[in-house]
C-alpha cells in the first residue's frame, strides 16, 4: 500500500513549481522491466519512482541523452522535492542517464503513452516534455486521475515517417539525434 497523501503532496509541489505532469509508480508495477533498466540498480531496495515532466517553456536546454537545464522555479522545485523526501527519512536518487527508462516509468505512472519512438506522449504536449525522476524508498504510488478521457499516443506513426533514427523498419534509440522531427509531427502538440 502506498501513501496517497505524500504522493499528492509531492505532485502538488511539482505542479505549483512549474512542471506540467507528475506521478509515481510502485515497484510491484515494474517487475517486468529488463535488468539494465531496473531502478534497483540506482537504489537497492527502492519502493517507488517519482516522475515529473517539464514543458518546453520551462527547459533552457536539453539533448536526447544529456542533462537538461531548467528555469529557476522548476529547478528549485526538484531540489525541494528531494529535500522533502530526505527530511522525512527516505533515500532518494535521481534517475541518471543510462538508468531506468523515464518514459516507461511515466507510462506506468499513468502520465501518458509510449510512442513508436519510445518517447512519452501526453495530451497537449505530444512527445515534447522533458522528464525527470527520483528513485526512492518512499511509499509513493500511482494516483487515480479524473475519469475524463485524454488521448495521448494513438499510434499514427507520424513521428517515425521522417525520423533519421529509423533503420530498415525498426526505430533505433541509439541513433536518435534529438532533431525534433517526432515532436513537430505529433498531432498531440498544441
Amino acid at each position: 500500500m502506498f501513501d496517497v497523501e505524500l504522493t499528492e503532496q509531492l505532485c502538488s509541489a511539482a505542479l505549483a513549481g512549474g512542471f506540467a505532469v507528475c506521478g509515481a509508480v510502485e515497484r510491484r508495477q515494474l517487475e517486468s522491466v529488463p535488468p539494465k533498466a531496473d531502478p534497483e540498480r540506482i537504489l537497492p531496495g527502492y519502493r517507488s519512482v517519482f516522475v515529473i515532466g517539464a514543458a518546453a517553456v520551462q527547459v533552457i536546454s536539453s539533448g536526447p541523452y544529456g542533462p537538461a537545464l531548467l528555469q529557476p522555479a522548476p529547478a528549485l522545485t526538484l531540489s525541494r522535492i528531494k529535500v522533502e523526501l530526505e527530511t522525512a527519512g527516505y533515500s532518494v536518487r535521481p534517475v541518471a542517464e543510462g538508468g531506468a527508462s523515464l518514459p516507461r516509468m511515466a507510462e506506468a505512472a499513468g502520465l501518458g503513452d509510449l510512442s513508436p519512438v519510445h518517447t512519452l506522449v501526453v495530451s497537449g504536449y505530444g512527445p515534447a516534455l522533458t522528464l525527470f525522476g527520483f528513485v526512492t524508498d518512499a511509499p509513493l504510488g500511482r494516483l487515480e486521475r479524473s475519469t475524463e478521457t485524454h488521448e495521448h499516443c494513438d499510434g499514427c506513426g507520424l513521428c517515425i515517417e521522417d525520423c533519421p533514427a529509423m533503420l530498415p523498419g525498426v526505430f533505433d534509440r541509439d541513433w536518435c539525434v534529438g532533431c525534433g522531427v517526432c515532436v513537430s509531427a505529433c498531432p498531440q502538440v498544441r
